[in-house]
């Protein structure tokens, strides 16, 4: 009777152990897919790789990103002078910069700007401008994509807009910005910027280099509103001297250079009513001149050696360069050659200006 139960918990026992094989072999069947995949990590010697800037440009605060082009039409950033004393353009500097150890971050971050090589200050070194990093991965973004927008970025060869998108996006690259000016009176003409940047290994990056234009501008200011001839005689030149003291109404003309070029002064006057004779001569002739140092040049009404009309009026280019920077008098001469009447006469004078290409003055060796 042993034997038997024996052999029958032994019998029970094997059932049970094929019944539970394949349920086993079931739950292998339906398991999760597994890859193998490799890793590697690089310990660099000296401090590991450079950090690299993959594109940069400069912008204003006037809304359009640069006065000097607002509609966009010239790759690149052109700017305008304020055309006011002692009142200087603002640019914005940015750069986008990665570092491969440090998550994208970098220790800091600048940009050297140079002055135009065909200008009085030939190329020199001008500032050098901290850049602050930016944090705001939106206002990152959209700030670059209004540069791009407007033409104004210079990419690293290697790179291009959806790269750098990316990049800002995974915050494994940085907008970096900062902040400088342009004086009203410093030279027009191109300008270089070049930006850097350190790792915190030290390890200097290499310079991206682009260029903006400060774009020619002549502009002026005057310290009188008026040109008062006084009292004359007939067929005598009479001269009102200007002088180079900036003084509101001290009845001496002055002119102030407010551009970023030397220029010329132009100047366009009517007849002030004394007309013309029977042979269709005016009766009225005037000359002025900048500075004192030059001959005057003479003009009739409505500009030129002969005259204009009303209808065809004509600017006068008055000879004595400006250079920038500068406070020079501005003399008016008038020779009244007939008067039908005496009393008063009065009448309008325009003062315009043109630009003089510095390398066209004496002793520039442009």
């Amino acid at each position: 009777m042993k034997t038997k139960q024996s052999l029958a918990v032994l019998v029970v026992f094997a059932m049970t152990l094929s019944l539970a094989a394949p349920s086993l072999l079931s739950a292998s069947a339906y398991a999760d897919t597994q890859i193998g995949v490799g890793t590697g990590v690089t310990v660099p010697q000296g401090g590991g790789a450079i950090p690299v800037i993959k594109a940069k440009w400069e912008q204003d605060y006037s809304g359009v990103l640069e006065d000097g082009d607002p509609a966009h039409i010239t790759p690149g950033s052109q700017f305008l002078p304020t055309c006011q004393y002692q009142v200087y353009e603002p640019v914005k500097y940015c750069i986008v910069v990665t570092d491969e150890e440090n998550n994208g971050d970098v220790q800091q971050a600048w940009v050297d700007v140079f002055h135009p090589l065909r200008s009085w200050d030939r190329g020199s070194f001008k500032y050098e401008v901290p850049l602050v990093k930016m944090d705001d991965k939106a206002a990152s973004i959209a700030l670059v994509t209004a540069a791009y927008n407007a033409g104004l970025i210079t990419f690293n060869p290697r790179y291009n807009l959806t790269d750098v998108l990316f990049e800002l996006n995974k915050t494994t690259a940085k907008v970096w910005c900062g902040d400088g000016e342009l004086y009203y009176e410093q030279p027009a003409g191109t300008y270089t910027v070049s930006a850097g940047a350190l790792d915190f290994n030290a390890n200097p990056s290499n310079p991206l280099n682009n260029t903006f234009e400060y774009v020619p501008t002549t502009c002026f200011a005057v310290d009188n509103t008026a040109i008062n001839y006084g009292s004359v005689q007939i067929s005598h030149m009479k001269v009102v001297a200007g002088d180079t003291v900036f003084a509101n109404g001290d009845c001496k003309m002055t002119v102030r250079n407010l551009g970023n070029t030397y220029m010329n002064m132009t100047v366009l006057q009517d007849d002030m009513g004394f007309g013309k004779d029977f042979s269709g001569m005016w009766n009225v002739e005037y000359d002025g001149r900048a500075g004192h140092i030059v001959n005057s040049t003479i003009y009739q009404p409505y500009g030129g050696q002969l005259g204009g009309t009303p209808l065809n009026p004509r600017f006068t280019t008055l000879p004595g360069t400006i250079p920038h920077s500068t406070d020079e008098e501005l003399d008016f001469s008038i020779h009244v050659k007939k008067a039908t009447q005496t009393g008063q006469f009065a009448g309008t004078m325009t003062l315009g200006s043109v630009i003089v290409d510095w390398c066209s003055v004496p002793g520039s060796n442009c």
